[in-house]
Parts: structure tokens; sequence; C-alpha cells
């Protein structure tokens, strides 16, 4: 996904976002799936805002990183 931030000015208010990411990557007839990682909390973590990432920060399963 580098090579779209850094090749275009997709940003808005300065800050970028994945949306038009995905829209440069449609354009460029790259596929997309989906896989369905369960509601919020339960396998879908928001980190949008600070509250959700304070959310995250907050719940043991941010400490179960692996390399």
């Amino acid at each position: 996904m580098n090579v779209y931030l850094n090749n275009k000015d997709i940003c808005v208010n300065n800050e970028f976002y994945i949306a038009p990411v995905y829209n440069e990557m449609i354009a460029d007839g790259k596929k997309f799936v989906y896989y369905n990682v369960g509601s919020e909390v339960n396998g879908m973590y928001g980190l949008g805002i600070p509250k959700d990432l304070n959310k995250f920060v907050n719940n043991p399963i941010s400490f179960n990183w692996e390399n």
C-alpha cells in the first residue's frame, strides 16, 4: 500500500485514510477478498480514534504479538 500513499497525494486534512488507497488499487485492477474476523472486541478492533486505541491497548489481546 505504501506505493499508493507515496506516489499520490491522497490525504484528507493532512491525514491518510485507507478507503482512497483501496480505490486506487481497484483502479489498477487489484482484486480483494474479505475475511470475517468477528465483531468489535471479539476479533475486530477499530483504531481510528484515541478512544478506540486506548480500548485496544488496555485489552490483553494487544500483548499477544508474535513476529
